[in-house]
């Protein structure tokens, strides 16, 4: 619980949100959140983090 009150407030002052399936886009459209979501899979972001 702790953990989801933590993602809460991080993703309200947050500017960009990156979120790796529609499900998670979804659940941030319900919270009003969509206009920060950016969507990627994670077979493109893991090269970035071997640099």
């Amino acid at each position: 619980m702790v953990e989801e009150i933590n993602r809460v407030v991080v993703d309200s002052v947050s500017e960009l949100l990156f979120v790796p399936t529609l499900r998670a886009v979804e659940n941030l459209r319900k919270e009003g959140l969509v206009e920060v979501c950016l969507l990627y899979w994670r077979r493109y972001a893991r090269p970035l983090l071997k640099r």
